[in-house]
């Protein structure tokens, strides 16, 4: 009977064991990135920005920054992600344009800023037919609700 006993708490020992050396004591394999979309000039955010990440030639996930500028990825593979921004009104500064994050098991999160430049274009035709021109027309900015054009080296 002492045999029995002894064999039975040996085989519930070894068992313990063995449960104990199989816990996975590995890190996380996911992390986060938390980003935020500024204007270059002012610092202010800038929101409904899409912020896309990328990981060498995979699809990119996006998403939109909210009123704070801000966008958070989580649930991430770890490792480098290529992060771009676009917005309409707004280019990329040049210090952000090759904005890397690169992902750590949790609990850390990635942080990464990016700046935008408050831009603009104009576009359009003019409506002089062709035959009636006597030379190229020329365009005056005005501002909304005037007739006067700007200087042309005050255009912003």
């Amino acid at each position: 009977m002492r045999i029995l006993l002894a064999f039975l708490l040996y085989l519930a020992a070894a068992s313990g064991a063995h449960a104990f050396q199989n816990v996975d004591t590995a890190a996380p394999k996911k992390g986060a990135i938390h980003g935020h979309v500024v204007e270059s000039a002012s610092g202010d955010p800038v929101r409904k920005a899409t912020v896309i990440l990328r990981r060498g030639q995979e699809p990119g996930i996006g998403a939109l920054s909210d009123v704070s500028g801000a966008s958070l990825f989580d649930d991430l593979e770890l490792g480098a992600y290529m992060v771009s921004v676009e917005r309409t009104g707004f280019i990329l500064d040049l210090d952000s344009e090759r904005a890397v994050a690169n992902v750590q098991p949790e609990p850390a999160v990635a942080e990464i800023t990016v700046k935008l430049i408050r831009s603009a274009a104009i576009s359009g035709a003019s409506s002089i037919p062709k035959a009636t021109r006597s030379q190229e027309p020329t365009f005056r900015l005005c501002r909304p609700g005037s007739r006067s054009g700007w200087p042309s080296n005050s255009i912003a």
